[in-house]
């Protein structure tokens, strides 16, 4: 359990430092996602079996079964987060495995208030009051 905390902590203070330097963020995002494709790519290439067409049915299917297919990569809220150092969404979320659906529901919605209270002070902030 030490690990997982102590890679939880280097990650928290890892965002938060690289979120005061988007540029640099984005640089970093973008090599190591080259990286994690380019490593990928190189293991299907030793997989003789591994045709254009099975690895596309393949990654459609674990992108959509990992509802990523429709998902953001990476969005303004990573980075205010990072700023703000606040809680992962997942780790703010805090809805109890056996709640029914309609308290989810509720959580939810105070979530994007929330958040739309955010945004608007953001405007404020970014337009000088305006």
């Amino acid at each position: 359990m030490r690990v997982k905390q102590w890679f939880d902590e280097t990650e928290d203070r890892t965002r938060a430092w690289l979120s005061r330097r988007p540029f640099l963020y984005g640089a970093v995002v973008g090599i190591g996602s080259v990286f994690f494709f380019r490593g990928i790519w190189m293991l299907a290439d030793q997989i003789s079996w591994m045709t254009g067409t099975l690895t596309f049915i393949l990654a459609l299917l674990i992108l959509g079964m990992s509802g990523t297919i429709t998902s953001h990569f990476i969005s303004d809220r990573v980075i205010i987060s990072g700023l703000k150092k606040e809680k992962k969404w997942e780790e703010r979320l805090d809805i109890p495995d056996d709640s029914d659906q309609a308290s989810a529901i509720r959580a939810l919605r105070n979530e994007v208030k929330s958040l739309q209270g955010e945004i608007k002070k953001l405007r404020r902030d970014i337009t000088g009051g305006k």
